[in-house]
């Protein structure tokens, strides 16, 4: 077992195409580039905090975990977390390798090591390791704005035949103008906004100016204030599929920040929610004014990754659903990081997560 090196990147690609996408050819060069960036190019990487890789005796690599590092605070103090992304094997030998990975996550000291796209086998091995999965995290929510044009968005996902993707071209336009007449015959499933805030459209530097006020109710954070916000969003506008990545500031009548967002997704489709941060207090309202932006702005629906301090406001939005999106696991050998986890006072998803990278949609 071994960190990675650039010279194990076409190894790993191919890997990662047996493995998740079930074929077996050369890697475009798009994926080269992609994993490259995604395994050396974070600026919390250091020589001890990579990717790893198992060979065997002749040099075979037999499994394979990505690991992006990512700044954390913990109790005001900065630590060097890791993401674990997709964990490859291939064969019976391939097994063996990957449980030598694993245990050398779940059987050292570490500050943080999470991952919110773990499987249901996986679950067991983080808990046996002194790890937990966070339940609430662990689900997606969708709030619906437009049903006929949402359900359309499923012939058009990745998989899905040109049969299906042409059948969806061909119903867009039919389906808003229906989706129009349901929206006044069901008025409930436009979203409406708050009295006292309102929401505008802004610029990342804008989104991280008044982040880490906004993250500080937490004892556990990313740390957003350098340059790894930077690569991470250069990251996620990527990830083309998704959208544009775009953020907004809620602000209250004195126009103070009271909560912001991120989010990627084109007029007409889906809106992923990256990221939807507030004050204490302010769940409600600033949940209500972000989704009145999103319907506006003419998403079919909103989805992102749920989070214990908004699961009260979301599960109060009308046409709202929630589903199991990946289990949340985290290890630490930090009791205050622990504790955090347990008493809903740990922060992470969105773009402190896995989910703005193509390797979950894309290649």
């Amino acid at each position: 077992m071994r960190f990675m090196e650039r010279r194990d990147l076409d190894t790993v690609a191919r890997l990662f195409l047996a493995v998740f996408r079930d074929r077996k050819e050369t890697p475009s060069a798009d994926l080269l580039s992609y994993l490259e960036e995604l395994c050396f190019g974070s600026p919390a990487l250091t020589p001890e905090n990579g990717s790893l890789v198992y060979e065997n005796r002749a040099g075979t690599i037999l499994a394979a975990l990505i690991a992006v590092p990512m700044r954390f605070r913990v109790g005001g103090r900065q630590v060097t977390a890791r993401l674990l992304c997709s964990f490859m094997c291939c064969g019976p030998a391939g097994m063996r390798a990957a449980a030598c990975l694993n245990h050398h996550f779940h059987g050292l000291s570490y500050d943080l090591v999470f991952s919110d796209t773990a499987q249901v086998q996986s679950v067991g091995h983080w808990r046996a390791g002194g790890g937990d999965m966070m339940p609430v995290e662990s689900l997606a929510w969708c709030r619906v704005f437009r049903p006929l044009q949402a359900s359309l968005e499923r012939l058009e996902r990745p998989g899905k035949g040109r049969a299906s993707r042409a059948l969806a071209r061909v119903l867009r336009a039919p389906a808003h103008v229906a989706d129009g007449l349901v929206r006044r015959a069901y008025p409930r499933f436009r979203a409406n906004g708050s009295d006292q805030l309102s929401a505008r459209v802004v610029d990342a530097a804008a989104f991280a100016r008044v982040a880490p006020a906004l993250l500080s109710r937490f004892d556990v954070y990313p740390d957003w204030s350098g340059e790894d916000f930077s690569w991470v969003c250069a990251m996620a506008a990527r990830n083309t599929r998704l959208g544009p990545l775009r953020f907004c500031l809620v602000e209250d009548g004195e126009g103070r920040a009271v909560g912001a967002a991120a989010w990627c997704g084109s007029a007409g489709g889906e809106a992923n929610v990256l990221n939807l941060l507030c004050e204490d207090g302010r769940e409600r309202e600033c949940v209500a004014e972000v989704l009145d932006l999103l319907d506006q702005a003419g998403h079919s629906h909103a989805v992102g990754m749920t989070q214990t301090f908004l699961f009260p406001a979301l599960q109060m939005q009308p046409h709202v659903c929630f589903r199991h999106r990946g289990f949340f696991c985290f290890s630490s050998s930090d009791p205050d990081v622990r504790a955090a986890g347990a008493g809903g006072r740990f922060y992470a998803g969105g773009l402190a997560s896995e989910s703005w990278s193509r390797l979950l949609n894309d290649f």
